[in-house]
């Protein structure tokens, strides 16, 4: 255990703090011992969105759903003290309980029907038609290394966005998979699911964050729970078509690929074993007829990652 020099000007300056896990960002996590609370901190230097969280984490409360809530916040260090929502997320929770899968999975896409509804703030970064082909540029720059496939790469995208997917935005956390939820089965309706990470919360494609849930980088999710939360999905949002949630899952492992071989190339070569997950989770959406060209693209110019 260590004490904080970021909390010394503050009631926990002489709190004792034990690391947790962190994850791609520069972000830092400490559970404080003298109470039931977490320090984050996310230096500015280093892009912090403290302020961002702050701002999400009300908006999310006050649709009760479970947030963090904030005891202290200093936006010019970059330090927080919020809430601890529980000591284990869906992830560890079904590595002990896998027949739970399905039913959590239920709980937490009736979650994102409800968060689809919720008004977004009102200035948010957004995943368009006109930002996601080039928030894939990292696969070119950092895991194929040819930076002359970008303009190519960009047009094959924006093209399979304008066959099929829609252009509403709805608010969408964005990092949303099961390492960043919370399950607590003691609690009632949206309380059961504790949410983190959602500073980069932005505007994005109906399905977004389903997506980003069903195609994890981290853990695969049983094709039929999958299938069966695409089908809940849909029945609330009836002109939401396949293709749309494949292009939109293709998009976003496309993207990570980029992300997680840049991650290696800054000393952090863990990230390297998930590629051969995001590969496959990315070769499910673009199995779908109406990507066809965009899957063609893939197979011609990227190279499956070798396996670790």
């Amino acid at each position: 255990m260590v004490t904080l020099a970021a909390l010394q000007n503050t009631k926990w300056h002489d709190s004792k703090a034990t690391a947790l896990a962190g994850d791609a960002s520069a972000r830092r996590y400490f559970r404080l011992a003298s109470s039931k609370q977490i320090a984050m901190i996310d230096p500015p230097h280093a892009g912090a969105g403290t302020v961002e969280f702050e701002s999400i984490a009300k908006l999310l409360t006050g649709h009760s759903f479970a947030a963090p809530q904030i005891f202290h916040h200093d936006p010019t260090q970059g330090v927080m003290v919020i809430s601890d929502l529980g000591p284990t997320d869906v992830a560890a929770h079904l590595q002990s309980h896998p027949r739970d899968e399905h039913a959590i999975y239920n709980a937490i896409t009736t979650l994102l029907l409800h968060l689809q509804t919720v008004k977004p703030l009102g200035k948010m970064a957004s995943i368009s038609h006109q930002t996601a082909p080039e928030m894939v540029d990292p696969i070119a720059t950092h895991y194929v290394k040819d930076t002359q496939l970008i303009a190519d790469l960009r047009g094959v995208v924006r093209q399979a966005f304008n066959d099929n997917v829609t252009t509403t935005q709805i608010l969408a956390l964005r990092d949303f998979h099961a390492e960043n939820l919370i399950w607590r089965p003691h609690l009632s309706g949206f309380g059961k699911i504790g949410l983190l990470d959602f500073q980069d919360a932005c505007l994005a494609p109906v399905g977004y964050d389903l997506m980003s849930l069903l195609r994890d980088a981290r853990r695969d999710v049983d094709a039929d729970v999958a299938r069966d939360m695409i089908r809940k999905f849909q029945r609330q949002s009836p002109d939401l078509s396949d293709a749309h949630l494949a292009c939109v899952g293709a998009q976003r492992n496309l993207r990570i690929l980029g992300i997680f071989a840049r991650l290696a190339e800054h000393g952090k070569p863990q990230y390297l074993a998930l590629l051969p997950r995001v590969w496959r989770q990315l070769q499910i959406d673009l199995s779908h007829p109406d990507l066809h060209e965009l899957a063609k693209f893939v197979t011609k110019h990227i190279p499956a990652p070798e396996a670790p």
